[in-house]
């Protein structure tokens, strides 16, 4: 099955008042006024970056100037998934690795009709009465790491459909599967910047500083495990022009160029950072790089 991990990244353009209030995809219709810069109202298009994911390969393309999210096929899901707890056999090698067994297999129909969650828990079972045997036990983790792919995918058709809290736990899931999972941390950096613009726009404003330093977080741990992505660069400077951090978002931005020249992305968000900047300061138009 070809599964799509998405990683967005935001594209901040320069509206009127009456343009911030064009429905985008993902993100709620956000107007943000910059601290004390009530001339300076901003609202980010989103364009996205694709990967199609093989087990073993991973290719991209890059859709630079798109102004809405790009629509995903999605398939179906379910929030609430049957889960089955089974019983512990014997306490004898022979009958906890029969329980096992089961417990596996459960599992893999479970993934096949998408009950992804139910699935992981049986791994989680079958990993927990399997018998010492290393082989065994490779099988079974290796069928949970497995689920990372899964749980992005679902994570990201949740996040264009505007359900964040959703994805936020699937992209949680994946992460704890895969430590080292930098799309997955990129993603909830995403979702989590998305519930603070919308915290943010019905006034709960002490949760969306919460969220919006979680996303940087999250931006912060993606560096670690790809510090050459220039996508996460992009993002954070974004997180970080949310925040009012004008000067970090422009030296993101910066190294975003830096590491793709051709980024039309990252170069028009840097400049409204630099516009916000030199409003905040009360200068004119100038753009210091």
């Amino acid at each position: 099955m070809k599964k799509l991990i998405l990683a967005l990244c935001f594209s901040a353009a320069l509206l009127t008042a009456a343009q911030a209030q064009v429905e985008i995809d993902v993100l709620p219709p956000v107007s943000t006024t910059v601290g004390v810069v009530p001339t300076v109202t901003v609202t980010p298009n989103l364009s996205t970056t694709i990967l199609s994911a093989a087990p073993s390969v991973n290719t991209s393309t890059r859709i630079e100037s798109a102004p809405t999210l790009n629509v995903i096929v999605k398939s179906p899901t379910n929030d609430v998934e049957e889960v089955h707890h089974g019983h512990k056999g014997e306490d004898t090698e022979t009958n906890e690795l029969e329980d096992a067994e089961e417990y596996f297999n459960r599992a893999v129909v479970k993934e096949d009709v998408g009950k992804i969650s139910g699935a992981l828990v049986d791994y989680n079972n079958a990993l927990r009465l399997a018998s010492d045997d290393p082989n065994i036990r490779a099988q079974i983790n290796e069928a949970r790491v497995g689920l990372v792919v899964k749980f992005r995918q679902r994570g990201d058709e949740r996040t264009a459909a505007g359900r964040l809290t959703y994805a936020i736990g699937d992209y949680t899931a994946a992460i704890r599967l895969k430590p080292n999972d930098f799309t997955s941390y990129i993603n909830r950096g995403n979702a989590k910047l998305a519930v603070s613009r919308k915290d943010r726009n019905d006034g709960n404003l002490e949760n969306a500083d919460t969220e919006l330093e979680s996303a940087i977080n999250d931006y912060d741990a993606a560096m670690r495990y790809s510090p050459n992505n220039e996508i996460v660069y992009c993002n954070r400077g974004i997180a970080e022009y949310d925040k009012g951090d004008f000067d970090d978002a422009i030296e993101d931005y910066n190294k975003a160029i830096e590491l793709n020249p051709n980024y039309a992305n990252a170069y028009h968000s840097r400049s409204i950072a630099q516009k916000a900047k030199s409003a905040a300061n009360g200068g004119g138009g100038s753009q210091a790089q």
